[in-house]
Protein backbone atom coordinates (compact mmCIF):
# COMPACT_ATOMS: atom_id res chain seq x y z
CA UNK A 1 0.00 0.00 0.00
CA UNK A 2 1.38 3.39 -0.95
CA UNK A 3 2.31 5.69 1.92
CA UNK A 4 2.28 9.47 1.47
CA UNK A 5 4.65 11.25 3.88
CA UNK A 6 3.65 14.77 4.84
CA UNK A 7 5.56 17.55 6.59
CA UNK A 8 4.83 17.65 10.31
CA UNK A 9 3.72 21.30 10.12
CA UNK A 10 0.81 20.40 7.87
CA UNK A 11 -0.39 17.76 10.30
CA UNK A 12 -0.09 19.64 13.56
CA UNK A 13 -3.82 20.12 13.81
CA UNK A 14 -4.54 16.44 13.28
CA UNK A 15 -1.90 15.32 15.78
CA UNK A 16 -2.91 17.73 18.49
CA UNK A 17 -6.58 16.88 18.18
CA UNK A 18 -7.27 13.58 19.89
CA UNK A 19 -10.50 12.14 18.55
CA UNK A 20 -11.84 8.63 18.90
CA UNK A 21 -13.38 8.89 15.45
CA UNK A 22 -11.24 7.61 12.57
CA UNK A 23 -12.02 8.98 9.10
CA UNK A 24 -11.88 6.84 6.00
CA UNK A 25 -13.14 6.05 2.53
CA UNK A 26 -16.01 3.72 1.56
CA UNK A 27 -16.54 2.58 -2.04
CA UNK A 28 -19.14 0.34 -3.65
CA UNK A 29 -17.71 -2.78 -5.31
CA UNK A 30 -19.08 -4.40 -8.46
CA UNK A 31 -17.96 -7.91 -9.42
CA UNK A 32 -18.34 -8.62 -13.14
CA UNK A 33 -16.76 -12.05 -13.56
CA UNK A 34 -17.52 -14.91 -15.93
CA UNK A 35 -16.98 -18.63 -15.42
CA UNK A 36 -16.33 -20.82 -18.45
CA UNK A 37 -16.18 -24.61 -18.30
CA UNK A 38 -16.62 -27.65 -20.51
CA UNK A 39 -20.08 -29.20 -20.79
CA UNK A 40 -21.39 -32.26 -22.69
CA UNK A 41 -21.74 -31.56 -26.39
CA UNK A 42 -24.06 -34.42 -27.28
CA UNK A 43 -26.70 -36.66 -25.66
CA UNK A 44 -26.68 -40.25 -24.45
CA UNK A 45 -27.31 -42.71 -27.31
CA UNK A 46 -28.20 -46.40 -27.40
CA UNK A 47 -26.37 -49.24 -29.13
CA UNK A 48 -27.75 -48.11 -32.49
CA UNK A 49 -26.70 -44.48 -32.09
CA UNK A 50 -30.23 -43.29 -31.37
CA UNK A 51 -30.71 -40.68 -28.59
CA UNK A 52 -32.24 -42.28 -25.51
CA UNK A 53 -35.41 -40.56 -24.30
CA UNK A 54 -36.13 -42.51 -21.12
CA UNK A 55 -37.56 -40.45 -19.52
CA UNK A 56 -35.67 -37.55 -21.16
CA UNK A 57 -32.58 -37.26 -23.28
CA UNK A 58 -29.53 -36.84 -21.02
CA UNK A 59 -26.39 -34.85 -21.85
CA UNK A 60 -23.26 -36.87 -22.61
CA UNK A 61 -19.66 -36.40 -23.66
CA UNK A 62 -19.00 -39.87 -25.05
CA UNK A 63 -21.03 -42.43 -27.02
CA UNK A 64 -19.98 -45.61 -28.74
CA UNK A 65 -22.05 -47.97 -30.87
CA UNK A 66 -21.63 -50.57 -33.57
CA UNK A 67 -23.95 -51.15 -36.53
CA UNK A 68 -23.65 -54.40 -38.44
CA UNK A 69 -25.19 -54.76 -41.90
CA UNK A 70 -25.37 -58.41 -42.87
CA UNK A 71 -26.67 -57.69 -46.33
CA UNK A 72 -23.86 -55.31 -47.11
CA UNK A 73 -21.43 -57.40 -45.10
CA UNK A 74 -20.23 -54.32 -43.23
CA UNK A 75 -19.65 -53.44 -39.63
CA UNK A 76 -19.47 -49.74 -38.76
CA UNK A 77 -17.98 -48.82 -35.37
CA UNK A 78 -18.84 -45.34 -34.15
CA UNK A 79 -17.18 -43.37 -31.40
CA UNK A 80 -17.80 -39.76 -30.45
CA UNK A 81 -16.37 -37.50 -27.76
CA UNK A 82 -18.03 -34.08 -27.99
CA UNK A 83 -17.84 -31.14 -25.61
CA UNK A 84 -18.62 -27.45 -25.73
CA UNK A 85 -17.79 -24.43 -23.62
CA UNK A 86 -20.43 -22.82 -21.43
CA UNK A 87 -20.02 -19.37 -19.91
CA UNK A 88 -22.06 -18.07 -16.98
CA UNK A 89 -21.78 -14.73 -15.23
CA UNK A 90 -20.72 -14.32 -11.64
CA UNK A 91 -21.53 -10.85 -10.38
CA UNK A 92 -22.69 -9.31 -7.12
CA UNK A 93 -25.98 -11.19 -7.27
CA UNK A 94 -24.27 -14.57 -7.56
CA UNK A 95 -21.65 -13.69 -4.94
CA UNK A 96 -24.24 -12.48 -2.43
CA UNK A 97 -26.46 -15.48 -3.15
CA UNK A 98 -23.60 -17.82 -2.32
CA UNK A 99 -22.81 -15.89 0.86
CA UNK A 100 -26.45 -16.19 1.95
CA UNK A 101 -26.66 -19.88 0.98
CA UNK A 102 -23.55 -20.60 3.05
CA UNK A 103 -25.03 -18.84 6.07
CA UNK A 104 -22.40 -16.09 6.02
CA UNK A 105 -25.08 -13.44 5.52
CA UNK A 106 -28.62 -13.53 6.96
CA UNK A 107 -31.57 -13.82 4.59
CA UNK A 108 -33.55 -10.68 3.77
CA UNK A 109 -36.47 -10.16 1.42
CA UNK A 110 -39.64 -12.11 0.76
CA UNK A 111 -38.33 -14.51 -1.86
CA UNK A 112 -35.21 -16.32 -2.97
CA UNK A 113 -32.33 -15.60 -3.23
CA UNK A 114 -33.01 -13.43 -0.14
CA UNK A 115 -30.30 -10.87 -0.91
CA UNK A 116 -32.50 -7.77 -1.10
CA UNK A 117 -30.70 -4.71 0.27
CA UNK A 118 -27.20 -6.19 0.50
CA UNK A 119 -24.28 -4.33 -1.05
CA UNK A 120 -20.54 -5.03 -1.13
CA UNK A 121 -18.15 -2.25 -0.18
CA UNK A 122 -14.43 -1.68 0.18
CA UNK A 123 -13.41 0.32 3.25
CA UNK A 124 -10.13 1.81 4.45
CA UNK A 125 -9.12 4.21 7.20
CA UNK A 126 -6.64 7.07 7.20
CA UNK A 127 -4.07 7.65 9.92
CA UNK A 128 -0.43 7.88 10.84
CA UNK A 129 2.28 5.28 10.44
CA UNK A 130 3.31 5.65 14.08
CA UNK A 131 2.24 7.25 17.35
CA UNK A 132 4.47 10.27 16.76
CA UNK A 133 2.27 11.60 13.96
CA UNK A 134 4.69 10.65 11.20
CA UNK A 135 3.75 9.36 7.76
CA UNK A 136 0.09 10.15 7.17
CA UNK A 137 -1.25 7.26 5.10
CA UNK A 138 -4.15 5.16 3.99
CA UNK A 139 -4.44 1.84 5.80
CA UNK A 140 -5.23 -1.43 3.92
CA UNK A 141 -8.74 -1.97 2.58
CA UNK A 142 -11.20 -4.69 3.56
CA UNK A 143 -14.36 -6.01 1.94
CA UNK A 144 -17.68 -5.85 3.77
CA UNK A 145 -21.29 -6.74 3.06
CA UNK A 146 -23.57 -3.94 4.23
CA UNK A 147 -27.33 -3.89 4.71
CA UNK A 148 -28.18 -0.29 5.50
CA UNK A 149 -31.87 -0.91 6.15
CA UNK A 150 -31.16 -3.56 8.79
CA UNK A 151 -27.88 -2.13 10.02
CA UNK A 152 -25.79 -5.24 9.30
CA UNK A 153 -22.07 -4.86 8.57
CA UNK A 154 -20.36 -8.21 7.89
CA UNK A 155 -16.59 -8.53 7.59
CA UNK A 156 -15.84 -10.65 4.50
CA UNK A 157 -12.07 -10.89 5.00
CA UNK A 158 -12.34 -14.58 5.93
CA UNK A 159 -13.92 -15.22 2.53
CA UNK A 160 -12.41 -12.61 0.16
CA UNK A 161 -8.68 -11.98 0.41
CA UNK A 162 -6.16 -10.21 -1.78
CA UNK A 163 -2.44 -9.47 -2.02
CA UNK A 164 -0.17 -7.51 -4.33
CA UNK A 165 2.73 -8.40 -6.57
CA UNK A 166 6.13 -6.74 -6.68
CA UNK A 167 5.24 -4.55 -9.67
CA UNK A 168 4.17 -0.94 -9.24
CA UNK A 169 3.72 2.15 -11.43
CA UNK A 170 2.49 5.53 -10.22
CA UNK A 171 1.58 9.04 -11.27
CA UNK A 172 1.41 11.44 -8.35
CA UNK A 173 1.34 15.10 -7.45
CA UNK A 174 2.31 16.46 -4.05
CA UNK A 175 2.47 20.22 -3.55
CA UNK A 176 2.08 22.60 -0.62
CA UNK A 177 1.62 26.35 -0.73
CA UNK A 178 2.20 28.44 2.41
CA UNK A 179 0.81 31.98 2.22
CA UNK A 180 1.85 34.68 4.68
CA UNK A 181 -0.67 37.42 5.37
CA UNK A 182 0.45 40.76 6.91
CA UNK A 183 3.97 39.46 6.60
CA UNK A 184 6.49 40.59 9.22
CA UNK A 185 3.91 42.50 11.25
CA UNK A 186 2.29 41.72 14.61
CA UNK A 187 -0.82 40.65 12.68
CA UNK A 188 1.07 38.08 10.60
CA UNK A 189 -0.82 34.87 9.86
CA UNK A 190 -0.40 32.00 7.46
CA UNK A 191 -2.56 29.70 5.44
CA UNK A 192 -1.59 26.33 4.02
CA UNK A 193 -3.00 24.57 0.98
CA UNK A 194 -2.19 21.02 -0.05
CA UNK A 195 -2.48 19.07 -3.29
CA UNK A 196 -1.81 15.37 -2.80
CA UNK A 197 -3.12 12.91 -5.39
CA UNK A 198 -1.92 9.59 -6.73
CA UNK A 199 -2.95 7.06 -9.35
CA UNK A 200 -1.23 3.71 -9.63
CA UNK A 201 -1.25 0.29 -11.23
CA UNK A 202 -0.14 -3.02 -9.77
CA UNK A 203 -0.92 -6.71 -10.00
CA UNK A 204 -3.42 -7.95 -7.44
CA UNK A 205 -4.12 -11.58 -6.50
CA UNK A 206 -7.51 -12.65 -5.18
CA UNK A 207 -8.85 -15.70 -3.38
CA UNK A 208 -12.54 -16.27 -2.65
CA UNK A 209 -13.43 -19.13 -0.32
CA UNK A 210 -17.00 -19.55 0.90
CA UNK A 211 -16.02 -22.08 3.58
CA UNK A 212 -13.58 -19.59 5.10
CA UNK A 213 -9.83 -19.35 5.11
CA UNK A 214 -9.79 -20.51 8.73
CA UNK A 215 -11.67 -23.72 7.88
CA UNK A 216 -8.53 -25.85 7.97
CA UNK A 217 -4.90 -26.24 7.04
CA UNK A 218 -5.78 -26.52 3.34
CA UNK A 219 -7.45 -23.46 1.86
CA UNK A 220 -10.53 -24.76 0.09
CA UNK A 221 -10.14 -22.10 -2.61
CA UNK A 222 -7.37 -24.28 -4.01
CA UNK A 223 -10.06 -26.83 -4.91
CA UNK A 224 -13.39 -25.16 -5.41
CA UNK A 225 -13.21 -21.44 -4.75
CA UNK A 226 -11.63 -18.68 -6.80
CA UNK A 227 -7.98 -17.93 -7.48
CA UNK A 228 -7.29 -15.18 -9.99
CA UNK A 229 -5.07 -12.21 -10.75
CA UNK A 230 -5.61 -8.92 -12.50
CA UNK A 231 -4.18 -5.44 -12.93
CA UNK A 232 -5.49 -2.93 -10.42
CA UNK A 233 -5.75 0.69 -11.55
CA UNK A 234 -6.94 3.03 -8.81
CA UNK A 235 -5.98 6.21 -7.02
CA UNK A 236 -6.59 8.44 -4.03
CA UNK A 237 -6.48 12.06 -3.02
CA UNK A 238 -6.07 13.79 0.29
CA UNK A 239 -8.88 15.93 1.60
CA UNK A 240 -10.42 16.70 4.97
CA UNK A 241 -13.69 16.34 6.81
CA UNK A 242 -15.14 18.47 9.58
CA UNK A 243 -14.34 22.05 10.55
CA UNK A 244 -12.40 23.81 13.27
CA UNK A 245 -11.07 21.58 16.01
CA UNK A 246 -13.05 18.68 14.53
CA UNK A 247 -11.26 18.89 11.18
CA UNK A 248 -9.50 15.68 10.21
CA UNK A 249 -7.26 14.79 7.28
CA UNK A 250 -8.37 11.81 5.20
CA UNK A 251 -7.50 9.97 2.02
CA UNK A 252 -10.43 9.19 -0.27
CA UNK A 253 -10.26 6.66 -3.11
CA UNK A 254 -10.93 7.63 -6.68
CA UNK A 255 -12.90 5.30 -8.96
CA UNK A 256 -10.87 2.30 -10.07
CA UNK A 257 -10.95 -1.17 -11.53
CA UNK A 258 -9.16 -4.51 -11.44
CA UNK A 259 -9.15 -5.61 -15.08
CA UNK A 260 -7.55 -8.30 -17.24
CA UNK A 261 -8.64 -10.86 -14.67
CA UNK A 262 -7.77 -14.49 -15.32
CA UNK A 263 -7.56 -17.54 -13.12
CA UNK A 264 -9.39 -20.57 -11.79
CA UNK A 265 -12.90 -20.72 -10.40
CA UNK A 266 -15.12 -23.36 -8.83
CA UNK A 267 -16.23 -26.56 -10.49
CA UNK A 268 -19.59 -25.90 -12.09
CA UNK A 269 -19.96 -29.66 -12.58
CA UNK A 270 -19.13 -31.92 -9.64
CA UNK A 271 -16.74 -34.13 -11.64
CA UNK A 272 -15.56 -31.47 -14.06
CA UNK A 273 -12.52 -29.25 -14.19
CA UNK A 274 -12.35 -25.90 -12.45
CA UNK A 275 -13.87 -23.07 -14.47
CA UNK A 276 -11.83 -20.38 -16.21
CA UNK A 277 -12.39 -17.00 -14.54
CA UNK A 278 -12.33 -13.74 -16.52
CA UNK A 279 -13.75 -10.26 -16.10
CA UNK A 280 -13.25 -7.27 -13.82
CA UNK A 281 -13.95 -5.81 -10.39
CA UNK A 282 -14.94 -2.14 -10.30
CA UNK A 283 -14.76 0.31 -7.40
CA UNK A 284 -16.81 3.48 -7.26
CA UNK A 285 -15.28 6.75 -6.16
CA UNK A 286 -14.92 6.56 -2.40
CA UNK A 287 -17.22 8.42 -0.07
CA UNK A 288 -15.59 10.09 2.91
CA UNK A 289 -16.94 8.93 6.27
CA UNK A 290 -16.04 10.73 9.48
CA UNK A 291 -15.79 7.50 11.46
CA UNK A 292 -15.13 4.05 10.00
CA UNK A 293 -14.64 2.30 13.35
CA UNK A 294 -18.13 0.82 12.89
CA UNK A 295 -16.60 -1.58 10.36
CA UNK A 296 -15.33 -4.56 12.39
CA UNK A 297 -11.67 -5.59 12.32
CA UNK A 298 -10.66 -2.68 10.10
CA UNK A 299 -7.13 -1.40 10.67
CA UNK A 300 -7.51 2.07 12.17
CA UNK A 301 -4.17 2.46 13.99
CA UNK A 302 -0.48 1.95 13.23
CA UNK A 303 0.79 -1.62 13.23
CA UNK A 304 3.13 -2.06 16.23
CA UNK A 305 6.75 -2.87 15.54
CA UNK A 306 7.06 -6.64 16.30
CA UNK A 307 10.61 -6.15 17.61
CA UNK A 308 10.22 -2.79 19.33
CA UNK A 309 6.47 -2.40 19.94
CA UNK A 310 6.92 1.04 21.51
CA UNK A 311 8.79 2.44 18.52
Amino acid sequence: MKIALLPFALLALSVSSVNAAVPGSVANVTFALTLTNSTPGTVFKDSRGVPVKDPVTKPAYINQWVIANDAAKTVVSNYEDISKMKTVKFGNKELLTELVDQGILPEYGDKAPYIAGWTIVSVNASGFANEFGEGFQQYPSKFYAVHKAEGDIVDLSNHIDYSFGSDYAETSTYKTVEKFINYNTPQQSTTLSLTNTSNWKETVYYEIDFEGFNSGATVTALLDGFEFAGVSAIGNKQTSIGVGLEKMDVFVDTAGKTASISGAGPRIEEDGDRAVVEGSISFSAGKVEADVTVYPNLQTAPTPDPVNPLE
